[in-house]
């Protein structure tokens, strides 16, 4: 949690990343196309989410959590 309020407060766009990524299924050009973020800029978001985090986005339990965590603690608007 405390993860997604750094990202949140640093005006990176992390979770929102992290949110696209999920809903594509893990296809790096359809989600950064729905964020209209270049998908070399997307790659990289992920890896400093991953980094400051410690998400292992390889685990599939980790990425269910984080799918979780994001319906629950960071709604849509």
């Amino acid at each position: 949690m405390a993860a997604w309020t750094h990202c949140c407060a640093a005006g990176t766009h992390l979770v929102e990343t992290l949110r696209a990524w999920l809903d594509a299924f893990g296809d790096v050009a359809v989600a950064a196309a729905r964020v209209y973020t270049h998908p070399n800029t997307f790659r990289y978001r992920l890896r400093r989410l991953s980094e400051i985090s410690g998400l292992d986005l390889t685990d599939p339990e980790a990425r269910f959590s984080a799918m979780v965590q994001l319906r629950l603690l960071a709604p849509r608007d």
